[in-house]
């Protein structure tokens, strides 16, 4: 709902809808806080050839989740490719593959100790922190809530490996690092707590 009029993202699905709708649509969207809306003109508008779609997919990408935040990089480097931009694609496409690449090695790692491969899922997990760091780095973009599930994954393993005081450590760095972002009873904080809890 954007001020008395609704807008539906799949009123964007149509690249037929006329220019004057398209116009008034923009104007509301470019108010609004949907990353979706801006999304659907950015469709709109990539199929049109006009230049436009690539200010929406940016607002798209600074609106959504950090889940959504790879599909729509990779939009935008895929239109940037389109637009001869080719190294602010690539910067694109490196973020999605550093990011992926930290969150992969993160679900190998556990995969790999619940399996009974103790030692390389731990190694695992310790390169998906790396990984994670090296690209925070790099995109000064900041995921607590990834940061700290690699932390707390690598704590327990760690702790379930007899290792209590080095996974203690890890777990603890997770509930830091979620403080500051999140209020005491989201379900982020009640995670740590709970990891925290357990001997």
């Amino acid at each position: 709902q954007l001020g008395s009029q609704s807008i539906e993202v799949s009123d964007f699905l149509d690249s037929d809808v006329n220019s004057e709708v398209l116009f008034e649509c923009e104007a509301l969207v470019r108010k609004s806080n949907n990353g979706r809306l801006h999304q659907g003109i950015a469709n709109i508008y990539r199929k049109r050839n006009n230049p436009n779609f690539i200010s929406h997919l940016r607002r798209a990408l600074e609106l959504s989740s950090k889940d959504d935040q790879p599909r729509i990089l990779q939009q935008i480097g895929i239109s940037l490719i389109l637009e001869k931009e080719c190294k602010a694609a690539v910067d694109c496409f490196e973020d999605v593959a550093m990011r992926a690449t930290a969150v992969s090695e993160n679900h190998v790692g556990c995969a790999l100790f619940l399996d009974g491969s103790v030692e390389k899922g731990i190694s695992k997990l310790k390169n998906s922190l790396s990984e994670f760091r090296k690209w925070q780095t790099r995109f000064q973009s900041p995921d607590p809530a990834l940061h700290a599930t690699i932390l707390d994954n690598l704590g327990e393993t760690l702790t379930l490996h007899g290792k209590p005081d080095a996974g203690l450590r890890y777990q603890q760095d997770a509930l830091e690092l979620r403080m500051p972002h999140f209020h005491p009873g989201h379900h982020q904080v009640g995670i740590s707590y709970y990891n925290l809890a357990l001997p």
